[in-house]
């Protein structure tokens, strides 16, 4: 975790902001053509197009995506708005719990009754989620001051080959991590600039309600931080909180508008043991799966059946990056460590939480402690908590990458 670290005042030349400004559209730009490439590579033009290939024969978490889609493209307007009362009558439904991807679902539908028009929206998100995810990558690295179209090569590719990533392709709404990367880009603009954007803070918060429940409550922590963050440095202003105040307002009002509001009315339909079995392995952190190096041999990855939903291997040399950060610069990562500890704490939370309360680092167990019944219960709302474990993933390997860069590359911009 001491790869987390901001660059400290004065390390580097200072660049104009006119160049500045242009590279680092340009580094988006690197890092979104970088993301296209690899999408295109990766998936087949069918899937794509949401017509024949996996859609046409669906296997496994296909099939709901596409039962609720077409539940909901087929039904009436109604509130909330992604109710669903004809799918899996007499309960009843939902887009949001279905992992159907409301924000794609409600364009779609609102085509369909405009036009009568079906445009499967699934295969579309996942190439859109290349294309983010390795801009966010860019942009990450860019917040620490590296204005470097290599340095956006490698973080592009970087964030696309993670195995968290990889790993939730089949999982459309899941997968949308780019919503982490812009979370954590926005932390370190914020702290470097010192001052907050509440504006883009109020869209990204909106954009995650919409994707996914566990993508929003992950970036709602990465919020908190940046907030907290912007009111020890004093960069807050009163406009500030306006703004903040009427973006969390829109938000509330979209999640109730949406659906959200059965975790008051009837939260029990919301709730499903497996909190503590679907967690996180600590050792998957850094040690690879046997298939990838042929070592270590025999490691278990998933010690409780459904560890799979935390595996979070950051690769070789996203772990090189993080040593060598270490190792090279000590006092530079204590520094800023400090400097940044409610980040810290927070990726540390949500660690704590993606391990749950039986803790595990291969087949041994390291820490077991129970609950009280009423605090498991709610735990259970977020059964799978191992996917909590993606921020602290993406910071190591990200994060670390910028960090080297500004230690040893040129292109770079000053800290403030």
């Amino acid at each position: 975790m001491t790869s987390l670290s901001l660059p400290l005042k004065g390390s580097l030349t200072q660049t104009s902001p006119a160049i500045s400004r242009s590279r680092f559209r340009l580094c988006l730009a690197i890092g979104a053509a970088v993301g296209a490439v690899i999408a295109l590579w990766a998936l087949a033009p069918q899937y794509i197009l949401g017509s024949t290939g996996k859609w046409a024969h669906p296997e496994n978490d296909l099939n709901p995506y596409l039962i609720s889609w077409y539940y909901y493209i087929a039904d009436q307007w109604r509130l909330p708005l992604f109710s669903l009362p004809a799918m899996g009558y007499p309960e009843g439904g939902n887009v949001l719990f279905n992992d159907g991807l409301p924000l794609t679902a409600i364009v779609t539908k609102a085509l369909y009754k405009l036009s009568g028009l079906q445009i499967n929206p699934f295969g579309w998100w996942g190439l859109a989620v290349y294309v983010l995810q390795g801009m966010m990558a860019a942009r990450l690295v860019c917040a620490f001051g590296v204005r470097s179209m290599l340095a956006a090569v490698g973080a592009a590719v970087l964030a696309i080959c993670y195995m968290p990533f990889l790993y939730r392709l089949g999982h459309v709404a899941l997968s949308s991590h780019f919503l982490i990367l812009w979370a954590l880009a926005l932390y370190v603009e914020c702290s470097r600039e010192r001052k907050l954007k509440s504006i883009e803070i109020g869209v990204l918060m909106l954009v995650a309600i919409l994707v996914n429940s566990y993508q929003f409550v992950m970036v709602s922590v990465i919020v908190g931080a940046t907030v907290i963050q912007g009111i020890e440095l004093g960069s807050i202003r009163r406009a500030d909180l306006v703004f903040l105040s009427v973006g969390a307002a829109i938000v509330a009002a979209a999640a109730l508008i949406s659906g959200y509001g059965v975790f008051v009315t009837t939260p029990d339909t919301m709730k499903a043991s497996g909190f503590g079995f679907f967690s996180w392995n600590v050792g998957t952190l850094v040690v690879p799966p046997e298939a990838l190096w042929h070592f270590p041999r025999h490691f278990v990855r998933d010690a409780t059946g459904g560890q799979y939903e935390g595996e979070s291997y950051v690769g070789l040399g996203a772990l090189l990056l993080a040593v060598v950060c270490v190792v090279a610069r000590p006092a530079w990562v204590r520094a800023s460590v400090r400097r940044h500890a409610v980040l810290m704490l927070a990726l540390t939370g949500l660690a704590v939480w993606a391990a749950s309360n039986r803790v595990y680092f291969g087949r041994i167990p390291l820490l077991v402690y129970y609950l009280p019944r009423r605090v498991e219960a709610y735990s259970n709302y977020f059964r799978a908590s191992g996917r909590f474990i993606w921020p602290l993933a993406y910071s190591i390997g990200v994060m670390s990458l910028a960090m080297v860069w500004r230690m040893f590359g040129a292109t770079a911009t000053s800290s403030p």
